[in-house]
């Protein structure tokens, strides 16, 4: 589906070495409800000139998506910028920081050349989890740990102003697991990364051993819309949108669980209080 070169430039070029001289500062990867895959960059030209093309390479799951960017950016500015498919190749949405982005080419006025600009787009779906997806090696150890994490999925949408005022932000788990114990639970908590913090979410219902429990997040995965999650508000000190860029069982964590007849497990590489929220988005140092 993603057969094809990216479009060769007629301009005569003189190679050069190094990666092209840009600075990522932040990058969000997505698609829409019709499957049109999306990347938002914000960048900085540190060079001497004008560059009048750019590769850029996004991470999704197991693969990667290139999009080019004709519109030139001028030395010393940041810019923000939007590009996309015309054509729709995702069935989920997916989205990252600038540490998921790369410029992999450039090209600057003069003819100077970063990189191969006839680099192909590509791209490989990692499928959702079934029921038989099977709870990592790493994991599986029920005298340890009594929840096997098969999947975890996280957004947290941070706080915006409106009018007047300032709406806070929501966070969104989707996860699935097994319960590895022998015993009925009633009771999780999970917790989700975000950068160096974290949030807790909490699942209760009655969670038999063995069978797979999916909390999946509301979103177009697979080319199905799936509802069902654990929302949380966030505070409004947290300005910033962060997204897991898959569904990494390391994503989250299991702080403790509850069992039916009243035993808990708590986890004792976690501490039961949730740490700090970031209040900053994360940026990169200038070159």
């Amino acid at each position: 589906m993603l057969a094809g070169l990216l479009a060769l430039s007629s301009v005569a070029v003189m190679a050069a070495t190094g990666e092209p001289p840009i600075t990522i500062l932040s990058c969000q990867v997505g698609a829409n409800a019709d499957e049109r895959p999306a990347m938002r960059v914000e960048f900085r030209n540190d060079g001497s000139e004008q560059l009048t093309r750019i590769i850029w390479r996004a991470r999704i799951a197991d693969g990667w998506l290139d999009f080019t960017d004709d519109a030139g950016s001028a030395p010393g500015v940041t810019v923000r910028r939007t590009l996309s498919w015309k054509v729709g190749l995702l069935g989920g949405y997916y989205s990252s920081d600038g540490r998921d982005c790369s410029a992999i080419a450039a090209q600057s006025v003069s003819g100077t050349r970063w990189g191969d600009l006839t680099a192909p787009a590509h791209f490989v779906e990692t499928p959702r989890p079934d029921d038989a997806t099977p709870v990592p090696a790493s994991i599986d150890n029920p005298s340890r740990d009594p929840i096997g994490i098969v999947s975890c999925y996280a957004s947290f949408n941070g706080g915006r102003t409106h009018g007047i005022g300032r709406k806070n932000g929501r966070a969104i788990l989707g996860i699935r697991f097994r319960n590895l114990s022998s015993e009925d639970i009633d009771r999780v908590v999970f917790r989700a990364h975000i950068l160096t913090g974290g949030i807790d979410f909490i699942d209760a219902g009655r969670f038999s051993p063995h069978t797979l429990i999916s909390v999946p997040a509301s979103r177009i995965y697979l080319g199905q819309r799936v509802t069902g999650q654990l929302i949380r508000d966030l505070p409004a000190t947290m300005p910033f949108d962060y997204y897991d860029l898959d569904d990494d069982p390391a994503n989250c964590v299991t702080v403790s669980a509850h069992f039916v007849d009243g035993t808990t497990w708590q986890n004792p590489d976690v501490g039961p209080t949730e740490p700090p929220m970031p209040t900053a988005p994360p940026t990169l140092p200038p070159n």
